[in-house]
């Protein structure tokens, strides 16, 4: 299990540190018996990481909107900052949940 004081960090140009942080998520939401139980795991471990002032903000990708829109009704839902959508020429089902 990582603790919080054994993420790495590098440090930018003004001095800031910022935690050097990346989660895998291939294959989540494949099962729908399990997808609710990935989005608790990944939201919680999200959220412990802006609680212990770590992070400010993460981002998620290949969530399509129901998906999305069930993490930001969680609490601290706005310190999502970013969906990385699934678009291709193959994929391109976004496109529905975005034009009017």
């Amino acid at each position: 299990m990582m603790t919080f004081t054994m993420i790495p960090t590098m440090q930018l140009p003004s001095g800031e540190a910022v935690p050097i942080l990346g989660q895998g998520t291939w294959g989540m939401g494949e099962d729908p018996r399990r997808s609710k139980a990935e989005a608790a795991a990944l939201r919680f471990g999200f959220d412990a990481l802006v609680r212990a002032g770590k992070i400010r903000y993460w981002g998620v990708s290949n969530f399509d909107l129901g998906d999305l829109e069930a993490l930001v009704s969680w609490p601290m839902g706005a310190t999502i900052a970013t969906n990385q959508v699934l678009y291709n020429p193959l994929r391109r089902g976004i496109e529905w949940d975005l034009l009017p």
